[in-house]
């Protein structure tokens, strides 16, 4: 018999989860926007065509992301199963680990470490670096893109906070899957 109890499901994909989805992503554009926006009035970001863009930043962004996400499950013991696929909103590329179940703060960690890293790196290269102004353009552009990207992330790390300590978490390709574990009486 299976020690788990699952709580609550959460799936991005339409139809269960798609108004939740469409929120994150909303929240997403606008990060990102907000960022390129101010990026372009206070540090006059050149623009690169959108194939460039997808090619030179994003692409390679989204792969370090998902690489970053399985680093903790890799560093927890957990084996890795990385996908390419359709999601809500287009296409995306995704990190998961089917049928492990993480703890709460495992979780936590799993969901910000790729924001928590780049913040820090970054900032650490702004701060120490007498680096070219097309760097740190970029450098502004890749967080953006970043916490833009992790919008679900951020969502589920916040969420987490409404539920007791002692919950398990399956990481899944389109959110994730609450448990509790289960008593002997149970």
């Amino acid at each position: 018999m299976e020690n788990f109890k699952l709580v609550r499901e959460i799936n991005f994909s339409p139809p269960e989860g798609g108004d939740t989805m469409r929120g994150i992503w909303l929240i997403s554009f606008l990060i990102t926007l907000l960022v390129q926006v101010l990026g372009n009035i206070f540090l006059k970001f050149g623009v690169l065509s959108g194939w460039e863009y997808i090619l030179l930043v994003t692409i390679p962004l989204v792969l370090l992301h998902e690489g970053l996400h399985s680093l903790v499950f890799l560093s927890n013991g957990f084996k890795v199963k990385f996908g390419l696929g359709a999601i809500t909103g287009g296409i995306g590329f995704w990190t998961s680990s089917p049928g492990s179940k993480l703890t709460k703060r495992q979780f936590q960690v799993l969901a910000l470490f790729p924001q928590i890293l780049s913040i820090a790196c970054i900032v650490v290269l702004l701060y120490h670096s007498n680096i070219p102004e097309w760097l740190v353009r970029s450098l502004i552009s890749f967080l953006a893109i970043n916490l833009g990207g992790g919008a679900s992330d951020i969502y589920l790390f916040l969420l987490l906070y409404t539920y007791p300590e002692g919950i398990y978490i399956e990481d899944t390709k389109m959110g994730c899957k609450i448990y509790q574990s289960r008593r002997e009486d149970d």
